[in-house]
C-alpha cells in the first residue's frame, strides 16, 4: 500500500515527488479542550517540534509530494486466542 501526500500548491509550483520516511508526529495534534455530559470538544496544535529531515511532514513542508510504503493492518487468524470466547 503507498500513504501518498501532496502540497496544497498549484500543479506548477509542485517541486516533484519523493520517497519519505512517515515522520513520528503529524502536521497537527487533536487535543480534548474540553468535555462534559454528552459533548467532547477539540483542538487541533502544531506539534512544536521541528519536521524531520528526510519524512513525509519535512516534504511537504518544501512543497514536494511524499510517498511511503506502508504494510496494512490485517487480522492475524493462526494465534490461538479460544480462551477469550464466552461460554
Amino acid at each position: 500500500m503507498l500513504n501518498v501526500n501532496a502540497p496544497d500548491v498549484p500543479l506548477a509550483r509542485l517541486r516533484g515527488v519523493r520517497r519519505g520516511r512517515l515522520a513520528s508526529f503529524g502536521q497537527v495534534q487533536m487535543t480534548v479542550a474540553e468535555s462534559g455530559h454528552g459533548f467532547v470538544r477539540t483542538a487541533l496544535e502544531e506539534p512544536g517540534e521541528a519536521a524531520q529531515t528526510g519524512t513525509d511532514v519535512a516534504l511537504l513542508a518544501q512543497g514536494y509530494a511524499s510517498v511511503t510504503a506502508v504494510r496494512a493492518v490485517t487480522e492475524v487468524s493462526d494465534i490461538d486466542l479460544t480462551g477469550l470466547d464466552p461460554d
